[in-house]
């Protein structure tokens, strides 16, 4: 007699993609979700840069670059159009 097993396994595996780099082009704002934001992700635009997400409530202006941290976790990034840097 023929015995058959059968196995199966099944993983969730959830991959951090560590600190990214979002380049914001001049004149346009991007939208982070909280799922897409890690703390140490960097913020550029035309020059300028941060280095890190501004905590949840907090923003940091500068140079014609604005991000925000929305009480959320929500990231919002606006970059000035080339005219008004």
């Amino acid at each position: 007699m023929a015995v058959l097993a059968i196995v199966v396994v099944v993983a969730t595996v959830t991959l951090d993609p560590g600190p990214r780099t979002w380049t914001v082009q001049p004149g346009e704002t991007l939208k982070l979700s909280p799922d897409e934001v890690h703390p140490d992700d960097r913020y550029r635009c035309v020059g300028t840069f941060l280095n890190s997400t501004p905590e949840r409530g907090h923003s940091v202006t500068g140079g014609g670059f604005d991000v925000a941290t929305a009480e959320d976790g929500s990231v919002t990034a606006r970059c000035a159009p080339l005219s008004g840097l």
